[in-house]
């Protein structure tokens, strides 16, 4: 049975494999983006578009690091989760919040809104503590 936390590994999976195509698939058709930047992307297409152009321009290998640090399920079909993150090598430091909300449809688990934010400084050294 999927999950909520499948559907983030394959968010993460695709990003680390730089397929847009695969990214956008586990958002849905009228999802909303926010990015760090405070770019707004609106639906599948917007952010396969945006991320194929990502991938090809700067990604240059830099891996998603993404950590849950709260799940909260809302009922069978819905969850919240906010995550610390980064980009990079592998042990690359956290630097954002992110905030993923999942829907079930059928069977299937997707994200149907995302944002994400800079972190400050005190979060920074919180968050890259080595209990994370």
């Amino acid at each position: 049975m999927d999950t909520p936390e499948a559907c983030l590994d394959r968010i993460r999976d695709a990003w680390n494999n730089a397929d847009a195509e695969a990214y956008g698939a586990e958002f849905e058709e009228d999802a909303t983006y926010v990015a760090w930047s405070g770019e707004l992307q609106h639906g599948r297409q917007q952010i396969v578009k945006g991320h194929a152009e990502i991938f090809a321009k700067w990604l240059d290998g830099k891996k998603m690091r993404v950590t849950p640090i709260r799940k909260v399920q809302l009922s069978e079909t819905s969850a919240v989760f906010t995550t610390v993150g980064g980009l990079g090598a592998e042990d690359t430091p956290h630097d954002k919040f992110q905030t993923f909300t999942f829907v079930r449809r059928g069977q299937r688990w997707f994200c149907t809104a995302y944002q994400n934010t800079k972190m400050d400084e005190s979060a920074k050294a919180m968050f890259n503590s080595p209990h994370l």
